[in-house]
């Protein structure tokens, strides 16, 4: 069952190449969907299995190097049918 969750990171992600950790945690996960930055934070719309949405959400929480994560939400959301990761 295809699931949708909007992924909220919160702290200091910007300039951390926490979006390009997105994508590459995307391409392991088996996730579809879209990351961008926007007022500081980092929003993800992840689609796919539960399982599999789920491994993702953790990889997002560990962060990269450089990025120290204050929060992250996790909202669900109505399937849209993304057909790759994007970046944007």
């Amino acid at each position: 069952m295809l699931v949708h969750k909007q992924i909220i990171v919160k702290g200091k992600v910007e300039n951390t190449g926490f979006r390009l950790h997105a994508l590459r945690g995307a391409s392991v996960c088996k996730i579809k969907g879209a990351v961008c930055q926007k007022d500081g934070d980092v929003i993800i719309d992840a689609e796919g299995e539960p399982d599999a949405i789920d491994h993702f959400t953790e990889w997002c929480r560990q962060g990269t190097t450089f990025s120290r994560i204050s929060s992250v939400e996790v909202v669900n959301k109505e399937v849209f049918g993304f057909s790759d990761f994007k970046i944007s």
